[in-house]
């Protein structure tokens, strides 16, 4: 079965304190997708964190084409420094796309 929406997403898996310091993206794009023959109107995004790594990204796009796509580049997410520099040891993380 075909989507009919589709995210793809280029990322660095890591994330470090040097990063944050340095203005490394670690998203570096988001392409969003319409595989439908219709446009898609208002099309939010929302990207959030376990732990909170980062704040809330939220981005809408008025509207993807029937068949085709978005890209958003670059992202403007605001790491927690002040997480990144208590680490002293690699932690797993989860980011949520919705």
């Amino acid at each position: 079965m075909d989507r009919e929406f589709g995210v793809e997403l280029e990322f660095n898996k890591t994330i470090n304190y040097a990063m944050w310091q340095n203005y490394v993206p670690f998203i570096r794009s988001i392409i969003l997708k319409n595989n439908k023959d219709v446009p898609l109107a208002n099309v939010s995004l929302k990207i959030t964190f376990e732990p909170e790594i980062a704040g809330t990204y939220e981005h809408t796009v008025e509207v993807i084409n029937g068949n085709g796509s978005v890209s958003i580049s670059p992202l403007n997410i605001m790491l927690s420094p002040n997480y990144l520099a208590s680490l002293n040891e690699r932690t797993p993380a989860i980011m949520h796309v919705d």
